[in-house]
């Protein structure tokens, strides 16, 4: 449990050191959408990615937008084409579906950039002299957004996209700043949710954050936990509230930045889910002009959040024993 605290206190940092991890590295070539092969924590860069690309040219702080399309399986998805830039990330390197689609892509001599923390992917990397980025090893790929993050977004910047050096290097500022506060907000909502199932929902822009939290339930308390978006869950899962809801807690992830229709919804959301006796809370998430900065203090909170509620249930969050077991059954 102490693991997990720990990374939680190494978290700010985690942006400033992936950005120094990319230091004097270049993406070659040019692209006009980035494939994103990853799977599990390994994948989460590139959902993160997809919301900051988009927030970029919907600000009008880029003139051409550049798509950001998560691969999570075995093969490249059918967008990809000679213009696409393919990043394979495996925080082992050792991820089958990760490195079918690195053999894919490399066959295909499509543009490709690697980031692991060593393995199999950084072996065929250094074999075939395909660009590679090695992060830091010694936590799980769930809590190793921030270097991946960092190192990409440095890349982006060498490459000429967008500068993000002032805004990587003021939310890892930010967040340090505002680290207590997040943990003591964790435990107040890991009290609520004890012995509870969470059902996390927030905007369809920002549904990668419910799905974090979502995963990070999973993972490191060993609960089940789901998650959707609004207004898509309104349209059909609301529905399933009622019947069978008697240990479920949902959890609603607000932002400032919303559209005002989405706020709307999610307040009557909450008030129609406790008349049916829900068990409801909205979070407000940080309100920040950094989008960075709002997703990764909210990163931070689900995983205080966990960690709380970890060692309430006395589990230990780091070990994944179902996935080790899974993967025995299929070598």
């Amino acid at each position: 449990m102490k693991e997990l605290e720990r990374v939680i206190n190494n978290f700010p940092t985690q942006l400033s050191d992936g950005w120094e991890l990319a230091d004097g590295q270049k993406i070659e070539g040019q692209f006009n959408k980035i494939i994103v092969c990853g799977m599990g924590g390994s994948a989460l860069p590139g959902r993160i990615l997809s919301i900051i690309m988009a927030d970029l040219y919907k600000s009008k702080l880029v003139k051409k937008y550049f798509p950001v399309i998560v691969s999570a399986g075995y093969e490249l998805p059918p967008e990809t084409d000679t213009d696409s830039l393919i990043l394979c990330l495996s925080y082992s390197g050792n991820t089958e579906e990760t490195l079918a689609a690195y053999k894919q892509a490399r066959d295909a001599e499509f543009n490709i950039f690697c980031l692991a923390s060593g393995g199999k992917l950084k072996e065929l990397a250094q074999k075939n002299a395909t660009p590679f980025l090695e992060i830091p090893a010694g936590v799980q790929p769930r809590m190793a957004l921030g270097y991946f993050i960092g190192a990409i977004l440095h890349l982006l910047t060498n490459s000429k996209i967008f500068n993000f050096e002032k805004s990587v290097k003021e939310t890892a500022k930010q967040l340090e700043l505002n680290l207590l506060n997040l943990k003591k907000q964790a435990q107040k909502i890991s009290k609520s949710l004890k012995n509870k199932i969470p059902v996390v929902y927030a905007s369809d822009n920002l549904a990668v954050l419910a799905m974090i939290w979502k995963i990070n339930f999973n993972e490191n308390v060993k609960i089940p936990a789901y998650f959707n978006e609004i207004p898509e869950m309104n349209h059909n899962e609301i529905n399933g509230f009622e019947k069978l809801t008697k240990d479920l807690s949902v959890i609603i992830l607000k932002s400032q930045t919303d559209l005002p229709r989405i706020g709307k919804r999610m307040e009557a959301l909450a008030k129609v889910l406790i008349k049916k006796k829900v068990a409801v809370q909205i979070i407000e998430l940080v309100n920040s002009p950094l989008l960075l900065n709002k997703l990764f203090a909210a990163v931070i909170l689900s995983l205080g959040i966990c960690h709380y509620l970890a060692e309430e249930y006395g589990i230990d969050p780091i070990p994944v024993p179902m996935v080790e077991d899974f993967k025995s059954l299929i070598k």
